[in-house]
């Protein structure tokens, strides 16, 4: 464990959301029992094969380990945890979803933007937003995202324009998907807010069930197989109302559904920030049942009319 993994585990310990839905009495009584049979177990067989032992010890010193052994494996079953995954059913690949910063996780990387893909952060764009910090690591200013941005909508077809609006004029469709490659990412921009007249981003629900689909399809057929990492889209900036837990699980069943048609990625890393995660009481235990769910008992149709696959997957929480 790393010192940040270390920090995140500590932070966890504390946190009231932790002792809310991570710590179940029920599982630290059964790993109690669990461990304290097993280490009985072992204690009998070492006395019988060497007698000596238990007389010299004494079940006082053993009974005192057997609770420390029981102690530590129900606190382990029941540690903090900041990370779920599964693979989907008949399908290669692996859903994950982690408690990190995304810009530490390696893999394409998915960017919300604005639906005139707006990339001013000195007035429009927050520097505090995936964006906003995306721009900072990866260019030396917003002009060169801008120039990639214009080079890659090229040829796309915007919906209006709105000459008085504040910053780029172009409004594109909810769904706009580009791609812009750097020399250490590659990263794909999807429109999932409509930016205001005065510059304020404003997105909805509706806006990310659109916008994903979309996004999918453009990977598809633009991307090459690769991981994808991309954050809980419109939580932020983007000011959609809904929790970050339905968010989650709409891109979840949004992706899983795009894998019917063929696989594009080799995962997807879903990264929810530490600080939302316990700011909002995030339930990773109920995230990871859902996900499990979703996994085994999605059907994928093949070629054949009537023919449908069901295997199961296998979620660990971590």
């Amino acid at each position: 464990m790393n010192l940040n993994g270390f920090a995140l585990f500590a932070r966890g310990l504390i946190s009231s959301s932790y002792w809310k839905n991570g710590f179940s009495v029920p599982r630290a009584i059964r790993a109690a029992l669990a461990a304290s049979a097993a280490f009985w177990l072992i204690a009998e067989i070492v006395w019988y094969c060497f007698p000596e032992f238990e007389a010299s010890s004494g079940k006082p010193l053993v009974l005192a380990l057997l609770a420390l052994v029981a102690a530590g494996y129900a606190f382990w079953e029941n540690r903090p945890k900041h990370s779920t995954s599964c693979r989907v059913s008949n399908r290669d690949v692996t859903i994950r979803i982690v408690v990190a910063d995304i810009f530490s996780i390696s893999g394409s990387m998915i960017v919300g933007t604005n639906t005139t893909f707006d990339t001013d952060i000195s007035g429009l764009i927050d520097r505090k937003s995936i964006q906003g910090k995306f721009t900072e690591t990866y260019f030396a200013n917003a002009q060169q995202l801008d120039r990639e941005l214009d080079h890659a909508l090229a040829g796309v077809t915007y919906e209006n324009a709105h000459p008085g609006k504040r910053g780029k004029k172009n409004v594109y469709p909810i769904g706009t998907t580009v791609r812009v490659d750097t020399p250490k990412r590659t990263a794909y921009f999807v429109a999932i807010a409509q930016m205001g007249m005065t510059g304020a981003a404003a997105g909805t629900f509706d806006d990310i069930r659109t916008a994903l689909p979309a996004l999918w399809d453009f990977i598809q057929n633009n991307g090459t197989i690769d991981s994808i990492v991309v954050p809980v889209l419109g939580s932020g900036f983007s000011r959609v109302p809904e929790s970050r837990e339905t968010i989650v699980r709409e891109m979840i069943m949004s992706f899983i559904a795009s894998c019917s048609v063929r696989r594009f990625a080799e995962s997807l890393t879903i990264a929810i920030s530490p600080n939302d995660f316990y700011k909002y009481s995030i339930d990773m235990e109920e995230l990871s049942r859902f996900l499990a769910h979703v996994c085994k008992y999605t059907e994928f149709t093949s070629r054949h009319p009537g023919f449908a696959v069901n295997a199961p997957g296998s979620a660990v929480a971590e």
